[in-house]
């Protein structure tokens, strides 16, 4: 069976370039499975990925049916066109999501925070971090990113990996900006459920990535 694989990885990277169209303050890193104030977070039970997971509670969650989340498109093009996803970009998130938060609060021109988790049944956990390190590297060094940390550990009995990134991503206005994606990876059944967080590269939404992927534990 194939390790975690680069398609699964790096699926993010199509749906986060449709959320570009900015967040909260900052806090050491949790240990995974140790969930955040339920005041600003809600607790998602994402049963597809075998997986319980918290988001602020000012994120929208997507539909990810085709019928849904075109209505939810629908909504979301009356109040900021800009962070509309592309046909392509919908598709993807129908075929391959789980679970899709996105922050729409956000007001102006910028990339628009979200969490997703999929599910790929063809891959199964890496061998060792070194293994998951070659393949994060082998993901993200093309398309431009930089590998800030990779870790590994156990929640709940279950092996998780994680990494984080930053990568460059150009706006719809054609402004650039930096950012800073967390993926998790544990395992569902023989496969895979990846949890990826995407945010703008500062430390007020470093946090927030740490504080959700802090929450993942399996269900």
């Amino acid at each position: 069976m194939r390790v975690v694989g680069v398609r699964s990885l790096v699926t993010v990277t199509v749906l986060v370039a449709g959320l570009a169209t900015a967040g909260p303050a900052g806090a050491a890193r949790p240990a995974v499975g140790r969930a955040p104030s339920p005041r600003v977070y809600k607790t998602a039970v994402v049963t597809r990925a075998g997986i319980v997971l918290r988001y602020p509670a000012t994120w929208t969650v997507f539909p990810l049916t085709a019928k849904g989340l075109a209505a939810m498109e629908r909504r979301v093009a009356k109040k900021d066109p800009d962070a509309v996803l592309a046909p392509a970009q919908q598709a993807t998130a129908v075929r391959d999501d789980k679970f899709l938060a996105v922050d729409l609060e956000s007001p102006g021109p910028t990339f628009r925070d979200n969490v997703s988790a999929l599910v790929d049944d063809s891959t199964s956990l890496p061998s060792s971090l070194a293994d998951f390190q070659s393949t994060i590297a082998s993901v993200w060094t093309p398309l431009g990113g930089t590998v800030v940390d990779t870790t590994s550990g156990t929640v709940r009995g279950e092996t998780f990996y994680r990494a984080d990134v930053t990568h460059p991503l150009t706006l719809l206005n054609g402004a650039t900006v930096t950012t800073r994606v967390g993926q998790l990876v544990v395992a569902h059944g023989a496969g895979t459920t990846i949890v990826t967080v995407s945010a703008t590269d500062d430390p007020a939404d470093v946090a927030v990535i740490d504080q959700i992927l802090g929450s993942v534990r399996p269900r």
